[in-house]
């Protein structure tokens, strides 16, 4: 499952997933973040409820981040964990705990 919503106060873009990001997924995930990166603002991604993160999914965070701030929020499962560190892309995000934290960090 895929929301994505606007926060005001910090500006903030914040899309959450939760279960898997299966190909079948793949044209929601491309429309979501397309519109987060034409947002201008920062993008939050809330990791917490997604089991899996399959290499789709990578890319667009991939491309986000090359657009705009990006935040990662977790806590991440161990398969997205596992993901970020193989690919070796887990140190060129900006990861936090939660979506208060990162909220937070936005409104520095």
């Amino acid at each position: 499952m895929v929301i994505s919503t606007r926060f005001d106060a910090p500006r903030a873009f914040v899309v959450a997933l939760w279960g898997r990001t299966d190909l079948d997924k793949h044209g929601r995930l491309e429309a979501v973040f397309g519109e987060a990166q034409a947002s201008g603002d920062p993008v939050v991604v809330d990791l917490a409820g997604l089991a899996l993160c399959e290499a789709p999914l990578l890319g667009h965070l991939l491309a986000v981040r090359l657009k705009t701030r990006l935040i990662l929020v977790g806590p991440l499962s161990m398969h997205v964990q596992r993901r970020l560190d193989v690919t070796n892309t887990a140190t060129v995000f900006e990861i936090l705990p939660d979506l208060t934290s990162a909220l937070a960090r936005l409104s520095l």
